[in-house]
């Protein structure tokens, strides 16, 4: 009785066989390819080989072994069409046949085809500059595989590669980009957990698996969502600045009323902008596309206000008022959030008397601002003569107004002014005497007296006694920068550092306001100019910046104290939440400008606000 026939040499025939089969079939494909009677480029023949060699585990070895051998074909044009099709394998037949070419059996191979010791000195001119031409690329393109670029590396000590070759932008070897990565799914701890929970045998855990599962794609859902969202916010950002601007070059103060309803659009979209920066907490790369559609919304609507309103932005406009609409205070406004140097003095009596109405929207700190002195908060500048000497603003006529409420928070600013003032003096003999008159009214006097005479015309606007009260700010909130915590870098890069100090208390009235000294100080040896600072929270809080002490910083002299940039930043938070304070800071460093943005997270906790 005949014995049985072996398995596995029967198994080993029949996988010889099929090989033999698909050697076959690749280097008919590649005949096809390379055939030296074609008188163009067979790209049908190419995309055959390729999409076989994708298809069969096997196919970058035998793929890999044909090539060379046509690669080294004396026929120029048969080797030419090898390359071509070589180079259309690596731009499209994925890792697998990457690490097969990336391997010395192959590139030994191809370095015949260049080594006068070899091929080199028969081989086609165009052939061996192709040759150096690909592998030069690889090593630009896949840094991962170490071996082409040792290859490479012994051609030039060979001093067969003499200077590297010019590659046109389409022969570099532009890999697909990797996957991303999707946080939720590939969370280690959460597949660690699923992973456990799937292996065991308990009816519970199955359940408990399920469940994570199902949570898990619905946090992916979300995020999806939030990742839609943002993308058609922005596109719709884009959109509506392009087409304002176009209307903006091309503007008929008759017969252009679409550019007002593009610009009502592009007001509405900033509190959107906001809310998805808020939302962007951990991607850098997110968040500054948001910040980016901002600036351009921010400089269109700018542009809308002085061309079309007649405004005066950031004094980029002759005209002498300024009038701001009721949505011009929405959050992401970062450009509302005065960042001009301060005014040396304040309108003249005539422009404050000429100036218009202002409508602004009520914001938290606001309301926190009004119920000082139960008025309106205007956008003015805070006057640095209060920070010079501590005698008052000079006024040529008391105001006229008869108002009594608040009088407890203006004598409360009155007397807490006076003793903070001269606790911040230097000592009596270091004091810079100026020549002022002897006369210093106290908010409290200049109550009284706008209550006795009430028919004068007043000096300067209704509003002035809140630039007092903005500038008593300024000044208070220096004083109490004197607190236990360590100030906070914000920033620290390019030899300029940004800190923040925390106030000691908090203002009369104000327990939900915390206030926060920015100091930035130069370290490099050439002058920082151009310094913006600009800052935005989530909705349910309120930022004011007041106006930097400078904008530009010496270059640092080690001889000299360091120069420093002071700014005040008022920040309310009503419902004591977690402070994550988002900033843009803009700098020119010599004459090379910079743009950092960054999260500042490190605020102490808001039920210790005023009591640092």
């Amino acid at each position: 009785m005949a014995a049985p026939p072996d398995t596995g040499s029967l198994e080993a025939r029949i996988s010889k066989s099929l090989k033999k089969k698909l050697f076959r079939l690749y280097r008919e494909l590649l005949e096809h390819a390379t055939n030296p009677l074609n008188r163009d480029t067979d790209w049908d023949s190419i995309q055959a080989f390729c999409d076989q060699l994708n298809n069969d585990l096997e196919g970058p070895q035998l793929a890999t072994r044909l090539l060379a051998h046509k690669i080294q074909s004396p026929q120029e044009w048969e080797a030419m069409q090898a390359l071509v099709v070589l180079e259309t394998c690596m731009k499209s037949c994925g890792e697998r046949f990457h690490s097969e070419v990336g391997k010395f059996r192959f590139l030994n191979e191809l370095i015949k085809v260049v080594s006068p010791k070899y091929l080199g000195s028969r081989a086609p001119e165009p052939v061996k500059k192709k040759v150096l031409e690909l592998i030069y690329s690889w090593t630009l393109g896949l840094p991962d595989e170490a071996k082409i670029a040792d290859a490479y590396e012994m051609l030039k000590k060979q001093g067969i590669v003499k200077q590297d070759p010019v590659l046109p932008a389409d022969k570099l070897l532009l890999l697909p980009p990797p996957r991303p990565k999707n946080a939720i799914f590939e969370d280690e701890e959460k597949s660690k957990t699923l992973t456990r929970l799937l292996n065991s045998t308990q009816p519970e855990d199955l359940k408990a698996a399920n469940k994570l599962i199902q949570e898990m794609v619905q946090e992916d859902q979300k995020q999806a969502e939030k990742l839609s969202k943002r993308v058609n916010a922005i596109q719709d950002v884009n959109e509506s600045v392009s087409l304002l601007t176009q209307l903006l070059e091309d503007y008929d103060w008759t017969t252009n009323p679409q550019s007002n309803d593009l610009y009502q659009r592009c007001e509405k979209m900033r509190p959107t902008l906001f809310r998805l920066a808020s939302d962007t907490e951990d991607n850098d790369e997110a968040l500054a596309e948001i910040l980016q559609a901002n600036d351009s919304l921010t400089q269109v609507i700018n542009l809308y206000r002085q061309q079309v309103k007649g405004e005066v932005v950031n004094g980029n406009n002759s005209a002498n008022t300024q009038r701001l609409t009721g949505s011009s205070v929405a959050l992401l406004d970062l450009s509302g959030l005065d960042t001009s140097p301060p005014s040396p003095e304040f309108p003249t009596p005539t422009d404050s008397l000429n100036a218009p109405s202002q409508e602004m929207g009520i914001s938290l700190l606001d309301d926190e601002l009004m119920s000082l002195g139960n008025v309106d908060i205007p956008d003015i500048p805070a006057a640095p003569s209060v920070l010079l000497s501590p005698d008052p603003l000079p006024y040529t006529q008391p105001l006229s107004t008869g108002a009594t409420s608040g009088s407890s928070a203006l004598d409360e600013l009155d007397q807490l002014g006076k003793t903070l003032l001269q606790q911040s003096l230097p000592p009596e003999g270091l004091q810079v005497k100026w020549d002022k008159p002897p006369f210093k009214p106290t908010l409290r006097d200049l109550q009284n007296k706008s209550g006795t005479n009430p028919s004068l015309i007043p000096a300067f606007s209704p509003e002035h006694p809140v630039a007092l009260l903005v500038s008593i700010i300024f000044v208070l909130s220096t004083c109490y920068a004197n607190s236990s915590l360590l100030p906070v870098t914000v920033f620290d890069s390019h030899s300029l550092r940004v800190l923040f100090h925390f106030a000691r208390d908090s203002l009369p009235s104000l327990a939900d306001v915390l206030v926060v000294i920015i100091s930035m100080l130069s370290s490099a040896p050439v002058p920082v100019s151009n310094i913006l600072f600009q800052a935005f929270v989530p909705d349910t809080m309120r930022v004011k910046l007041q106006p930097p002490s400078e904008t530009e910083l010496p270059a640092f002299n080690p001889i000299l104290p360091p120069a420093a940039i002071t700014q005040i930043l008022l920040l309310a938070n009503p419902h004591k939440e977690k402070v994550q304070l988002q900033y843009k800071l803009t700098f020119t460093l010599g004459e090379e400008d910079h743009d950092e943005r960054g999260v500042v997270a490190q605020f102490p906790p808001s039920d210790t606000w005023g009591n640092l």
